[in-house]
């Protein structure tokens, strides 16, 4: 249920941005004149509360699979960078982890 409300909330933020996609790429950009630091770290840090914010939730569910909490990871990452947030370096690394991550996970089920 709590991921269905947050891919409701997310797909309505994209369409919203779709319309006007200038108030997507302009946030780091405020957010950094406010704390006075670059766009890259603004972004950074805008991308790091968005994904807390969609992750933990999801960590408390005792009984969720950890393939599901690393597909919306994977998702997340993926349109935060597409927006221009999060940088491409970090998409990979986190693919990485994952994939690491799944095959410790499938090699626990084969033994």
């Amino acid at each position: 249920m709590l991921l269905l409300i947050g891919g409701f909330m997310l797909s309505a933020l994209l369409v919203q941005g779709a319309a006007s996609a200038s108030i997507l790429t302009d946030l780091p950009g405020t957010f950094a004149n406010a704390l006075g630091t670059s766009d890259y770290v603004a972004g950074m840090i805008l991308s790091a509360g968005i994904i807390l914010s969609v992750l933990l939730p999801l960590g408390l569910v005792r009984r969720l699979p950890p393939v599901i909490i690393m597909g919306v990871l994977l998702t997340v990452c993926s349109v935060l960078t597409a927006i221009g947030w999060l940088d491409k370096l970090v998409l990979i690394m986190t693919a990485i982890v994952v994939a690491i991550s799944l095959g410790a996970t499938v090699k626990g089920w084969v033994d």
